[in-house]
C-alpha cells in the first residue's frame, strides 16, 4: 500500500511542477524600467510625433529654417570648397561645399538673412558667383533650394532665369510697379520655385500680387534693422512657362535729387543654378518714361497693377540701362555688361542636387503588451521563480527514499 502511495505522490508532484513551470515561463519577462521619451520625438516636415511639447518643438525646428543646395562650376560639375555664409544684423553661419558641392544650413529660427557666396583665395580672381547677397526667407512652409554657380569670363544664363523690369526714374515719395519675370527654359518642370527681393534702403515695398497664386504664398516681411524681404513661393512651373510678380515699391520722402538706388530679385528653384537680376532708379522727376504698348497680362492678374507695369515701360528708344537684359553679379563697384553667351553654348550641369525628397521612415510603437514592465521583481515573483526547482528537488528526494527502502526490502 505504502508503495502505491508513494507512486501516485511521484506523479502528482511531476505533473504539478511541468504545468507550474510551463506557466511561468510563458509569462512576460521582468525587465528594466522603460526610458522616458523627454528631450526626443519622431516627427518629419509637416508630420509631429509623439505627444509631448518636447517632441513637437524637436518636429517644428526639423522642418523649419533649411535652405541648402549645391556648388556647382559651370560647364564642370560639382566643386568642393566654395564657402557660404547666411547672416542677419545680430548673427551669421558659414559652412564649405563638400567633396560633392553639397552644403546645407537650419534650425536657425524664422525669419529673413543674407546669403553671400565665399571663393577661396585661390579662385577668387579667376571665378565669380552666379548670385552674390541674396535676399533668403527663413520659414516653416518651404524649404529654399540654393543652387549656386561659379563661373570664368562672361556672365551665364542658366536655364531658369529671372528678369526685373520698371520705370529708371523714381520720385520721392512715389510708388511704382516692378515687375519680375521667371521663365522655365528645361524640358521638364521646375520645382520649390521661390523669389525674393531684399530691400535697399530708401525703397519700401507695399505690394506684392502674381496671377494664380494664393495670398499666403505671396509676403512682404519687415525683418527690423536687417530691413524689408519680399517673398513669392511659386511652387512649380512646366517647361516652357514663365510667372510674373508685381511688386509695388516707393521711394522714401527724404531720399535726395539724383541719389541711385539698386533693386534686386533672386530666383531659386531645385533643378539647376539660381539666378539673379537687378534695377536702377535714378532719384528725381527728370526721365520719366513715357506710357506706351497696352496690357498683354492675363485676365486673372489685377488690371491696375498689370496696367500701371506696362504703362510706365518706355517702348521708345530709351537710355541705355542695365535693367532689360542679365548682366553681372551685382556689384556696387562695378557696372553691368549687356555681353550675355548664347543659349547654344551652355550645357546646363547634370547631377544637381535632389535633396529634401526622402522622408525618414517611421517606426510604429510596439504592442502594449511588448513593451517593457516598469518596477523591480518582488518576493511572490521570487518565489513563484523558486516553486518548480522545488517541485524537481522533492521528486529527486521522494525517488532517493522509495529506492533506499526497495533496497532494504530485498535485503530482509
Amino acid at each position: 500500500m505504502s508503495k502505491y502511495l508513494t507512486t501516485l505522490a511521484l506523479i502528482i508532484t511531476l505533473v504539478w511542477s511541468m504545468a507550474y513551470a510551463t506557466t511561468v515561463s510563458a509569462g512576460p519577462l521582468p525587465q528594466d524600467p522603460r526610458p522616458s521619451d523627454e528631450g526626443g520625438g519622431s516627427g518629419n516636415d509637416g508630420d509631429k510625433g509623439g505627444g509631448g511639447s518636447s517632441d513637437d518643438t524637436d518636429a517644428a525646428t526639423t522642418g523649419c529654417a533649411v535652405l541648402e543646395g549645391e556648388m556647382i562650376h559651370w560647364g564642370v560639375g560639382a566643386m568642393a570648397g566654395i564657402g557660404s555664409k547666411l547672416s542677419t544684423g545680430s548673427w551669421e553661419a558659414d559652412t564649405t561645399s563638400s567633396s560633392n558641392g553639397a552644403y546645407s544650413f537650419g534650425g536657425l529660427g524664422t525669419g529673413i538673412a543674407t546669403l553671400q557666396v565665399v571663393l577661396p583665395p585661390a579662385v577668387d580672381d579667376s571665378l565669380d558667383p552666379l548670385i552674390q547677397n541674396a535676399g533668403v526667407y527663413l520659414n516653416c512652409d518651404y524649404k529654399t533650394i540654393a543652387n549656386i554657380a561659379v563661373h570664368s569670363g562672361s556672365r551665364v544664363d542658366p536655364p531658369a532665369t529671372l528678369e526685373m523690369s520698371g520705370p529708371s526714374a523714381l520720385s520721392p515719395g512715389a510708388e511704382i510697379p516692378i515687375k519680375l519675370t521667371v521663365k522655365n527654359n528645361l524640358p521638364n518642370d521646375i520645382t520649390n520655385v521661390v523669389v525674393t527681393s531684399l530691400m535697399p534702403a530708401g525703397l519700401t515695398a507695399t505690394q506684392v500680387e502674381a496671377a494664380a497664386i494664393a495670398a499666403e504664398n505671396l509676403k512682404i516681411i519687415n525683418g527690423g534693422d536687417d530691413g524689408q524681404l519680399v517673398a513669392a513661393y511659386l511652387d512649380t512651373i512646366p517647361s516652357g512657362a514663365e510667372r510674373n510678380v508685381f511688386i509695388t515699391v516707393k521711394a522714401a520722402d527724404d531720399q535726395p535729387n539724383s541719389s541711385q538706388i539698386r533693386q534686386t530679385a533672386t530666383l531659386f528653384y531645385r533643378e539647376s543654378a539660381a539666378d539673379q537680376a537687378w534695377l536702377d532708379f535714378t532719384i528725381g522727376t527728370t526721365g520719366e518714361p513715357a506710357p506706351a504698348a497696352p496690357v498683354v497680362e492675363p485676365a486673372s492678374i489685377t488690371p491696375t497693377l498689370a496696367i500701371a507695369v506696362e504703362a510706365m515701360v518706355v517702348t521708345t528708344t530709351p537710355e541705355p540701362t542695365p535693367a532689360a537684359t542679365a548682366g553681372p553679379t551685382p556689384d556696387p563697384t562695378s557696372e553691368p555688361t549687356a555681353e550675355v553667351e548664347s543659349e547654344d553654348d551652355f550645357v546646363p550641369p547634370n547631377g544637381l542636387p535632389e535633396t529634401g525628397d526622402t522622408e525618414p521612415e517611421v517606426v510604429a510603437e510596439p504592442p502594449p503588451d511588448m513593451l517593457p514592465v516598469t518596477g523591480q521583481i518582488g518576493l511572490m515573483a521570487q518565489i513563484e521563480t523558486f516553486l518548480p526547482l522545488a517541485g524537481v528537488s522533492l521528486t529527486v528526494l521522494i525517488l532517493f527514499i522509495y529506492g533506499v527502502r526497495s533496497i532494504r526490502r530485498t535485503d530482509l
